[in-house]
């Protein structure tokens, strides 16, 4: 009589048991590390125009425009990596990976961030920094 080689049915089920719960445990906190990811890079988005407001009011004493502050943080890019640009209601960075998404930071044309004082223009000036939105793809 031959020995047959291979997996009892039993074994099967029991590597697939054990493979579903790693994926449980591990999909989970896939998913918290992109969110904090995402969160992380909002904040910086945020620091780095304001960062830029300040910058220029230094250079020129007075408060840049959105497309003021989008030229700076181009500099030294190549088109194809372009890295912020001016929208009417902030500044828009593109985020890298599939799909066209980007996050624009929203800006203010007072002092104190207050709703219904948006920069509603590229060359508003922009006095406060605030908040960021994320934009989808149009299809």
């Amino acid at each position: 009589m031959r020995k047959v080689k291979g997996f009892t049915l039993i074994e099967m089920i029991v590597a697939i048991v054990v493979l579903g719960v790693l994926a449980s445990i591990a999909v989970p906190r896939y998913l918290a590390v992109r969110d904090s990811a995402r969160e992380a890079i909002k904040i910086s988005a945020v620091n780095t125009v304001r960062t830029a407001v300040t910058m220029l009011y230094a250079q020129k004493r007075e408060y840049p425009t959105n497309a003021e502050i989008a030229v700076l943080l181009t500099i030294g890019e190549s088109a194809e990596h372009k890295q912020a640009e001016a929208a009417s209601n902030g500044v828009k960075f593109p985020i890298g990976g599939e799909g066209n998404y980007s996050y624009i930071v929203k800006t203010f044309k007072d002092a104190t961030c207050t709703k219904g004082q948006e920069t509603a223009l590229i060359d508003d000036k922009v006095k406060c920094v605030s908040g960021v939105t994320e934009t989808t793809p149009t299809v």
